[in-house]
Parts: C-alpha cells; sequence; structure tokens
C-alpha cells in the first residue's frame, strides 16, 4: 500500500475546493491518513503604486478572518468526526508559494485541491495557484475541477489511466499508478500517443492516418509499450495497452472521457520559463481539461 500518511489539503472555501475536500477525506479514511486543512490569508499590506504610503494596520481585518476560517474548518468537518485533522491558517503574499513551503517543511506526502476557486475564469490563466503547486510541488498533487460523485460513492477507482512518452519521469510516476492499481484492486490502462504529423502531400491520396502511412508503425508502438511495462507484474494488476494518434492532451482527455476514467496519473516535470508561457505542459493542459481527477508526480 502506498506510503500516505499526511494529506494537505488547500483550500480557499470555494465551491470547487469543497469537492476537493470530500476526495481528500476517502483518501484519507482509505490510507488513514492524517488530514491538514490549510488556509492562505493573501492580503496587500502596500500600495504597490506607491510605496511609501502604507494601509491601514489589518491586524484586526486578519484575526476576523482567521476566525472565519477556523469556523469554515469546523462546519466541513462537522460530519468526518473520526477522521484526524489539523487545521491550519497562515498569512502571505501568495497562496501557492505557502502551500509549498508547508508541504516541504511537514513532509506531506499528499496534497489534494480543486483547480480554480471562487472565480471560474482564473482557471484559464497559466499562473493559477494548483498549476504552480503541480509544477513546484515536492509531493504528488491530485487536482481536480469537478466532483467525482462516484469515487465518493464507491470509495473505489473503476479505471486508472496512465499516459506515457516513456521518459525517466513517466518511469518514476509508473510506480505510483501500479501500487494504486494493487491498493484499489483496479484496471490499469496504459497510453501512448503518437504525435507525428503527416506531411500535407499524402491527403491528397487519402491519407489521413500514421497507422495508414506505416502499416507497421502499431504494431512497433505495442511493442515498446510492452517493454515499457516489463518491470509490471501483470498477475497482481490489470493492465492494458492502448495506442492513439494526435495532440497528446487532446486524445488523453478524449481517452478519458471515452473509457470512464476516474483518474488520470500524469508525470510534472516542474518545467518553467518561455518554454512554459508559450505552449504549457502536457500536463497542464489535461488538467484544465479533464472532467476526472488528475494526479501529477513530479519527475
Amino acid at each position: 500500500m502506498l506510503p500516505i500518511k499526511k494529506i494537505l489539503f488547500p483550500t480557499d472555501f470555494s465551491e470547487c475546493a469543497n469537492h476537493a475536500f470530500k476526495y481528500s477525506v476517502t483518501l484519507a479514511e482509505k490510507y488513514n491518513a492524517e488530514l491538514t486543512m490549510f488556509h492562505a490569508i493573501v492580503m496587500f499590506q502596500d500600495d504597490p503604486n506607491n510605496p511609501d504610503y502604507r494601509f491601514p494596520d489589518m491586524t484586526d481585518c486578519y484575526k476576523t478572518l482567521e476566525k472565519a476560517s477556523y469556523k469554515e474548518f469546523d462546519r466541513l468537518c462537522r460530519d468526518w468526526k473520526k477522521l484526524k485533522t489539523k487545521n491550519v491558517v497562515v498569512r502571505g503574499f501568495s497562496p501557492a508559494e505557502e502551500i509549498l513551503q508547508y508541504a516541504e517543511d511537514k513532509n506531506i506526502d499528499l496534497i489534494v485541491m480543486g483547480t480554480h476557486g471562487r472565480s471560474a475564469i482564473t482557471r484559464f490563466f497559466l499562473g493559477s495557484t494548483a498549476e504552480k503547486v503541480v509544477r513546484f510541488s515536492p509531493c504528488p498533487v491530485i487536482t481536480l475541477r469537478e466532483e467525482p460523485k462516484e469515487y465518493i460513492k464507491t470509495r473505489t477507482y473503476g479505471r486508472i489511466l496512465f499516459p506515457t512518452d516513456y521518459s525517466e519521469h513517466a518511469q518514476k510516476a509508473l510506480k505510483w499508478a501500479v501500487e494504486l492499481a494493487k491498493d484499489y484492486h483496479t484496471e490499469l490502462d496504459v497510453l501512448h500517443v503518437l504525435e507525428q504529423n503527416i506531411p500535407p502531400q499524402y491527403y491528397s491520396a487519402g491519407i489521413s492516418s500514421l497507422f495508414d502511412l506505416d502499416r507497421e508503425l502499431k504494431k512497433r508502438a505495442m511493442k515498446a509499450l510492452a517493454k515499457f511495462l516489463e518491470g509490471v507484474d501483470r498477475k497482481q494488476i490489470n493492465v492494458k495497452r492502448f495506442i492513439r494518434e494526435g495532440k497528446s492532451d487532446v486524445e488523453i482527455v478524449k481517452f478519458a472521457e471515452k473509457r470512464s476514467i476516474d483518474l488520470i496519473i500524469m508525470p510534472s516535470h516542474g518545467m518553467s520559463g518561455l518554454e512554459r508561457i508559450l505552449m504549457g505542459s502536457t500536463t497542464e493542459r489535461v488538467i484544465r481539461r479533464a472532467l476526472c481527477p488528475v494526479l501529477t508526480i513530479k519527475g
């Protein structure tokens, strides 16, 4: 069983965060883990346009917000009296930085959070709190945008999806996918997406698929996928292999919906800078679009 003993649930008390709370509770029960309820109060102390001007003392305001936060924690846990919980409220300038710092300081095993907060539009911006946490978290992170009602009701995964590009990052993340499949006695779908583009001149000949262009391609791809999975004990879990072609994030999300996947597991590469700003990572794009929860493992 996966060694999950400390789960961190960061919240802004939005509807999306409340979905993540229910999900974090079921995981805490499954692994008999301590659940830390975490809220960061973020307020500017200075006027960024006028450094010489300071806002009035915010002490009373902070105390009011902290009191309200703890009251909300109590409300959330009202129906979970046997759950091992810890309530933490901090002050800071960035929710993501506070979450990441706490996770590192307290050796958190897993973070569970919603992908967007009080304003749904924030999920469309690259700098969202969830994406920053996913990118730099020292531990695995589960993000979700909708309530996974079936999992919360049944406490089990019907099917887990692990997309792979055969990289070293993917090999590390595969261990989590395998162990989760064992813990929940569920099926593991392993998917590889071929992203090569077909030259335009082939379309006039009626060729629109890589598999039409190269009849042996799918066979070679399945063989490569089998090699990637050589270390997995197929007697302990039911593993199914799939090859698709197209844009990775689009095909992953489409596959997950078609196969009624309950959880997608992917590596995160900690990418930052110009490359991420221009195109983002496949993992981040899947997080934005997937209807089911996504578990990211730092590569």
